[in-house]
């Protein structure tokens, strides 16, 4: 098996839009990964006209319902004709926060997501139906501890590093609270983030952002990110979505070729857009990783954090490059040259002219 390994990170402003092509480079399969805020779904069709409309995706990931990851698949689908189709559409609605459970319905962007897929009777978590005992079950590490790995059409391999059970029933009041306030008063949304404040870009100091204490992410929301290993001719890339740090780690060290050694990928998604919270230095270290993408504008919640990425430099390994999606004040503050020599990292912006827009594994 050969091909192609590619990953692309769709201008989705302060979001994320995974775009995945592997296989023969003439004829790809492909996997999206989250389509941004509503907005983002314009960048996608011209994305899916470039290549060519319709395109069929194995797989939609919808990692989990904070607005900047599920707004622009929820346009998608409300098209009259989406010129895309999927093999299966993988996202943990409220029936899969603790499955077996009635659960109520609402109008918020999950119930919203759940009705598309049941109207239009989509492929929903296929993958994890077990054999003919009932409905598709949630996309999630196994209580106990079971990484599930599933292979799609053209042989890519994912391997499921995040959300566990128990984050995922976390979720449960605040998910409800949000449809029970739906109800009385309208117009609230379901989704919050940890606010990015970080160091101003003008006031870096290096060695004090590498060594500034580390605080878990500790939001429901983003803990039941699905997270993912993803495996092709023996390339790999870790697609964090905005995974806590202590299920990431836990996965990344499963997945090592021994106790205590590094897994090596060829490409790290960094979680929540870089955030402080989600990329700890044992993290950084737990794998053996060329490459660290980062998806934002830095306009809502000011990701990345310098503490995430100077982690990254110190701690990640021999040159580690950072690859941005967006030029911004907060980005552009790496591209210092006389630190990039010192510190011993690269920097590159996939919005430059002459870049392919696309990270090839």
């Amino acid at each position: 098996m050969s091909g192609v390994f590619s990953l692309e990170l769709l201008p989705a402003k302060d979001g994320e839009c995974l775009w995945i092509e592997y296989g023969e480079a003439q004829k790809p399969h492909r996997i999206l990964i989250d389509a941004g805020r509503a907005g983002t779904h314009k960048e996608v069709l011209r994305r899916i006209e470039a290549a060519a409309a319709p395109v069929h995706f194995e797989l939609i990931v919808v990692t989990h319902v904070d607005l900047d990851h599920i707004g622009g698949v929820l346009k998608l689908l409300a098209m009259k004709k989406p010129p895309l189709t999927a093999g299966d559409i993988w996202f943990n609605g409220r029936r899969h926060l603790d499955e077996g459970v009635p659960v109520p319905r609402g109008p918020l962007q999950g119930e919203e997501l759940t009705s598309f897929l049941e109207k239009m009777n989509l492929p929903w978590n296929e993958a994890f139906r077990p054999g003919d005992a009932g409905p598709p079950r949630a996309v999630a590490v196994g209580a106990g501890g079971e990484r599930p790995t599933k292979t799609l059409p053209g042989g890519m391999s994912l391997t499921v590093l995040s959300p566990s059970r128990d984050k995922l029933q976390r979720l449960v009041p605040l998910w409800d609270e949000e449809v029970r306030r739906q109800r009385e008063r309208g117009g609230l949304r379901l989704g919050w983030q940890v606010p990015g404040t970080g160091t101003p870009a003008g006031r870096l100091n290096f060695e004090t952002l590498a060594s500034a204490p580390f605080t878990p992410d500790d939001s429901p929301f983003n803990g039941s990110s699905i997270a993912l290993l993803a495996e092709f001719d023996g390339k790999r890339a870790l697609l964090g979505a905005d995974a806590h740090p202590d299920l990431l780690l836990e996965g990344i060290r499963a997945a090592a070729p021994s106790p205590g050694g590094r897994l090596r990928i060829d490409a790290f998604k960094m979680p929540h857009h870089g955030s402080r919270y989600n990329i700890s230095r044992e993290i950084v270290e737990a794998v053996d990783c060329p490459r660290f993408l980062v998806s934002t504008d830095s306009s809502r919640f000011g990701h990345p954090d310098p503490e995430a990425l100077a982690r990254v430099i110190k701690f990640g390994g021999e040159r580690p490059e950072l690859i941005f999606n967006y030029r911004s004040e907060k980005t552009l503050a790496w591209k210092k040259p006389a630190w990039m020599k010192r510190y011993g990292y690269r920097v590159r912006y996939l919005d430059a002219p002459k870049d392919p827009g696309k990270v090839i594994l």
